[in-house]
């Protein structure tokens, strides 16, 4: 069972180091930065699953001032 827990607090170290990144790029108005980082970190499955809102948030709202309105919507909602 530690081996679980510890492939947890792993998973959720990395997902806190990347979304550090992605914060600031996003803090920055760096919202393609911002997005790349999200996708990255959609791709390493790094995003557990109690902070998948943060994901969507982040990225609803980066799309929504790249005025991408349709795609920010369709991950905004996830999070309403």
């Amino acid at each position: 069972m530690r081996s679980g827990e510890n492939m947890k607090q792993n998973k959720m170290d990395k997902f806190t180091t990347l979304y550090r990144a992605i914060k600031k790029n996003y803090d920055q108005k760096k919202y393609e930065a911002a997005i790349a980082g999200l996708q990255q970190l959609e791709r390493q499955a790094v995003i557990p699953e109690e902070k998948h809102w943060m994901y969507h948030q982040a990225m609803g709202l980066s799309l929504f001032w790249l005025g991408e309105i349709e795609r920010s919507l369709e991950h905004l909602r996830m999070v309403w």
